[in-house]
């Protein structure tokens, strides 16, 4: 983005000056392939207008050069159904169809990333938002200096030119307050990017301004700039490496591994992780590793409600979620039902995913707030973590929303809380996805949970049951089913 920014500002200058043709077209050249590559670069366009301006006779006599270069270079998009031709793996959407090609080409994401300020609260969460990306990348004291050395220095050329270079930055810091989706996207990020670079180019001509008045200043302000380049190196370094040896990939991998289905290849069983990071780990892991062979794995631009209506399971990572809430589900595919598949998983579904029949009861243990524990199986997963498999049932309707409170404790009937060991407590069933007050009567939902055991300690029991916190901050207690924890169980002691 930088090369291309950078490349329209250096042509757009000399265009301005002299007009000529080359200048032109290399100006369209870089500045078509920015807009092409990242579309908030067209807010570049004014200030690469007004560095032109003078030459408005040349740029007419030569559109047809202009518009032929832009045609010419939108022609990079044809990599797209190329690319899904050849049948590439991770194409983005469906860019081997019409519809799929052009909503890829015309998707500008303004919906989705376009939120105005509505409030001095949201003003100021924006304006501590866009001053922690910028300080980010450089102090905002050097920001503040390096803009206003780029003012300066583009007035000792002319004034265009100085209105010309406050244009191709000011705009985007604009945008940056009105790009907002909840948090700090790479949206906010990549619009900053001008930013900084006029900044830093701003640097360059003040320090030049300086060496032509004083030379042993000069220096000594150049030798400031190189000094807080090597700081800025020595504290971004730990970051950026910590980056190239991100693990984080396998956590997601191993989550979707808790998946066993039933040992045949069910190819009814879908698993649908986002685009992105998500996806490309699992499809990494799918093709290169020879890992999540039982799962048809796709992103979240496939046609999930053909995969629930035709019977099929569908499942995702549980932090799915956290982008796609149940609201979101719901206005797509009306009201669906979630299920544990694992303690990371959760299943998604246009009808309840337990079938009654099912699930044999084992215990239909009553918490006396409309729902009933129908069956729990506890089980080692390993050493030192139990595994829990609960099938709640409700009795009713639950207009209240109630928590999970799973406690590993040293007494089955514990005297206070010294007595818990550990806890996997949830502010919901199911991941903390699905609130009681969804639940129609007669659900069964299914919910597991993982218990890592203390070394040295010496669990009795799994205490299970709900609670829900009141108006005025008190908490009213379900009653309790005690799960006794065996000492050997699957081999583990």
């Amino acid at each position: 983005t930088m090369l291309l920014y950078f490349g329209s500002i250096l042509f757009a200058v000399r265009f301005g000056r002299n007009g000529e043709k080359k200048d032109l077209l290399w100006l369209t050249f870089f500045a078509s392939q920015a807009v092409l590559h990242q579309r908030a670069m067209v807010f570049m366009a004014l200030g690469l207008f007004v560095l032109i301006s003078s030459q408005l006779k040349n740029l007419l006599r030569l559109w047809y050069y202009v518009l032929g270069i832009v045609i010419a270079g939108s022609l990079i998009y044809l990599y797209l159904p190329i690319r899904d031709l050849q049948g590439a793996e991770w194409t983005f959407d469906q860019p081997g169809t019409w519809r799929g090609f052009w909503s890829l080409v015309l998707d500008t994401k303004t919906d989705r990333i376009i939120s105005y300020p509505r409030s001095v609260d949201q003003w100021l969460e924006r304006v501590r938002g866009v001053v922690s990306v910028l300080e980010n990348e450089l102090p905002l004291a050097v920001i503040t200096v390096g803009l206003v050395g780029n003012l300066m220095g583009t007035l000792r050329q002319s004034k265009r030119e100085a209105i010309g270079f406050f244009l191709l930055w000011f705009p985007f810091l604009v945008l940056s307050f009105v790009i907002w989706v909840g948090w700090i996207g790479d949206a906010l990020l990549a619009v900053n990017l001008p930013v900084i670079a006029m900044s830093v180019f701003g640097l360059g001509l003040l320090t030049s301004i300086i060496l032509d008045k004083s030379p042993v200043v000069g220096s000594l302000v150049t030798t400031v700039w190189i000094l807080l380049g090597m700081m800025l190196f020595v504290q971004g370094r730990p970051e950026i490496v910590s980056i190239t040896k991100d693990t984080s990939a396998e956590i997601i991998i191993s989550q979707a591994e808790e998946f066993h289905g039933d040992g045949k290849g069910d190819p009814k069983t879908t698993l649908m992780a986002l685009w992105g990071n998500d996806y490309w780990s699992l499809a990494y892991a799918q093709k290169f590793e020879d890992r999540l062979a039982e799962l048809n794995l796709v992103d979240h631009n496939a046609d999930l409600g053909s995969i629930m209506n035709s019977n099929g399971r569908l499942i995702t990572p549980a932090q799915t979620f956290y982008l796609r809430p149940l609201s979101w589900w719901d206005q797509q595919f009306g009201q669906v039902y979630l299920s544990s598949e694992s303690n990371n998983l959760v299943e998604i579904n246009t009808s309840p995913p337990v079938d009654r029949s099912s699930v044999r009861p084992n215990y239909n243990f009553s918490l006396g707030n409309g729902v009933t524990i129908r069956r729990a199986d506890l089980k080692w997963e390993s050493a030192n973590k139990l595994r829990l498999t609960v099938y709640w049932e409700s009795q009713e309707k639950i207009d209240s929303d109630f928590s999970i409170a799973v406690h590993l404790v040293s007494n089955k009937e514990p005297d206070s809380s010294d007595d818990i060991i550990a806890q996997s407590d949830r502010s919901h069933p199911v991941a903390g996805w699905y609130p009681t007050s969804r639940w129609f009567p007669g659900e069964i939902v299914k919910d597991e949970y993982s218990i890592d055991i203390p070394a040295g300690s010496n669990p009795e029991a799994i205490r299970l049951g709900m609670y829900r916190q009141d108006v005025d901050g008190s908490f009213q207690n379900t009653e309790w089913l005690s799960i006794l924890v065996d000492d050997r169980v699957d081999g583990f002691d």
